[in-house]
């Protein structure tokens, strides 16, 4: 009698077992010798052609551009692919400056990228007239393509979009607060 109760019950719990939606693990941190590893760019056409921002490389070290350059952020989305040397390309467009994030805060920043690839986004909304567009990357390699991928923080001005995830959220955050000192007023945020 009681082989008869446990194979009904192994069978139950086969069929339920089966029915577990599997989760992928979050993808960690990939690119260790990426070019950049986050990015602010500001563009904007509304009083003549404006282009500026940041860079962080995988040191923690701050590049700083205001410049125009052959390369249009205002092409990059979620999930953009970049090669090497496009980065490469940036990074010497831009000016070096002394300023490098402390290490653990910048480890604490990269261990963030993993999860916020996994965020879904807002839907991008018309937000404001003439105000440009501030746009906050991380960056995570994509073995595929031997590239890297853009990964959405915020884009915040004339459109507005975010990505949903808390990482990301707390990656902006700490973006703001460690590269920009939370002094850059942002209209129109999503």
């Amino acid at each position: 009698m009681r082989t008869i109760q446990t194979v009904p019950a192994a069978v139950v719990l086969t069929v339920c077992l089966s029915c577990i939606t599997r989760i992928d693990p979050i993808p960690p941190y990939e690119n260790p010798d990426s070019p950049i590893v986050f990015a602010m760019t500001y563009t904007n056409y509304a009083w003549g052609y404006q282009h500026n921002g940041w860079y962080v490389n995988d040191e923690g070290r701050l590049y700083r551009t205001d410049k125009d350059t052959s390369f249009k952020f205002e092409n990059v989305r979620h999930d953009s692919l970049f090669t090497k040397e496009i980065l490469n390309q940036l990074l010497q467009a831009a000016l070096m400056t002394d300023e490098i994030l402390d290490r653990g805060t910048f480890s604490d920043m990269k261990n963030l990228i993993g999860p916020s690839v996994r965020g879904e986004l807002s839907t991008a909304r018309h937000l404001c007239a003439d105000a440009g567009i501030w746009t906050y990357f991380a960056f995570t390699g994509d073995a595929a393509s031997d590239g890297y991928r853009s990964v959405l923080l915020v884009m915040a001005g004339d459109w507005g979009q975010k990505n949903l995830s808390e990482e990301a959220a707390k990656l902006f955050g700490l973006l703001r607060q460690h590269v920009e000192g939370d002094t850059l007023l942002l209209p129109c945020m999503p």
